[in-house]
């Protein structure tokens, strides 16, 4: 016997139950199910996937990298390569820890608390507290702040979203994102 999923406060259960010398027989279809009439001996329940009241999902979550890629084509940039390097070098992309700079920096993209919203000429470029902690959505504010940078050359672009743009101090950031694009975004 296996319990299958607690539903609204009610929990189905499959008995698989055969005589002895004789495979079980599994019924997968609920029409069929209704109509066939095994020996008693024989019966196993329907498989609980295909009934109404039971829930299952077998359809593959959208991977970090999926989502990345998805949005970057969706925002007509080029290089998600370089978006998902960054999301690795800050929280491992939601794997390792999602803050940093003494508790400053926040999210996927560890974005900085005073960066929730920025000023590029008229237009304000803003996210959520919460949504730095949201995938598509940082996703796609890493995405923008990176466009706004893209002029200035890609090692320029990558250094903006590290917040010294044109400042060579952390020239390991950089280095540190294209490895990481070798060893963990490419591979995959």
């Amino acid at each position: 016997m296996r319990i299958i999923a607690p539903l609204i406060g009610i929990i189905v259960v499959v008995i698989t139950y055969t005589s002895q010398n004789q495979d079980p027989i599994t019924i997968t279809n609920p029409a069929i199910a209704a109509e066939a009439t095994p020996a008693q001996d024989d019966w196993i329940a329907p498989d609980p996937c295909t009934l109404d009241v039971v829930v299952c999902d077998d359809e593959e979550e959208e991977s970090a990298y999926d989502v990345i890629r998805r949005i970057a084509k969706e925002e007509g940039f080029d290089r998600w390569e370089i978006v998902a390097g960054i999301c690795e070098i800050e929280s491992e992309c939601g794997r390792g820890n999602m803050v940093g700079d003494n508790g400053k920096s926040h999210g996927y993209y560890h974005i900085y608390t005073p960066n929730v919203c920025e000023f590029n000429g008229n237009a304000k470029h803003c996210i959520a507290s919460a949504d730095r902690y949201d995938l598509e959505k940082s996703t796609r504010w890493t995405i923008k702040r990176l466009q706004r940078h893209e002029a200035l050359g890609e090692r320029e672009m990558i250094r903006s979203h590290n917040g010294l743009v044109s400042d060579h101090r952390n020239e390991s950031y950089v280095d540190a994102v294209y490895q990481r694009i070798n060893e963990r975004v490419i591979s995959k």
